[in-house]
């Protein structure tokens, strides 16, 4: 029997195919579809960071802090901590959310406040601390007495507003890096 010969016809769009495996052309899609994927994640993380830290759904303020600041409404004062987080791409490789160490209201150090607001934190009372509370009981200042003698520590509670929205929206995170690969392979 003779050898069979067959013939193979290309159809449909294989100009195409050979632009989405060009490894060099693919690089440079997968590169600026991740950097897209990162500023979507930063903007979804950021604003479930906000939303966390106003809902509310953390444990009120004690009566002294409520005194301090006026409020019993945790994590929110002026919206300073609120506005304080950032996003930042760093092209293809990553992007940052968080407070950046240099933030600053009114004096203060946001990036120290948001860490210890985030992970809690329990504080040695000095001889300071409790002369300054005695001084501001005698003031008048209403919320403040003097701490008990056998106060060593004041705790003050942990409110993890950056990673309880990022354990719930995981998935979320996870499809716009999805969306870019697939977009990468489509020759997007």
């Amino acid at each position: 029997m003779p050898p069979q010969l067959f013939k193979m016809e290309k159809v449909g769009p294989w100009d195409r195919l050979l632009t989405i495996i060009n490894p060099v052309d693919f690089d440079k899609r997968l590169t600026r579809n991740l950097k897209i994927a990162h500023r979507r994640v930063g903007l979804d993380y950021r604003k479930d960071v906000r939303s966390s830290i106003r809902g509310k759904k953390y444990a009120a303020n004690k009566a002294m802090t409520v005194a301090t600041k006026g409020s019993s409404t945790p994590l929110v004062d002026d919206s300073d901590l609120i506005n304080a987080i950032a996003i930042q791409v760093n092209g293809a490789e990553s992007v940052e959310i968080g407070v950046k160490r240099s933030a600053t209201a009114q004096g203060k150090n946001l990036w120290n406040i948001a860490e210890i607001l985030h992970q809690g934190a329990t504080i040695r009372v000095t001889e300071r601390m409790r002369n300054f509370f005695k001084l501001m009981h005698r003031s008048g200042r209403r919320g403040w007495r003097p701490l008990n003698p056998s106060t060593t520590v004041m705790r003050i509670p942990a409110r993890p507003f950056f990673s309880e929205p990022l354990d719930a929206n995981e998935s979320k995170y996870i499809k716009h890096y999805e969306d870019a690969v697939i977009a990468t392979m489509k020759g997007k």
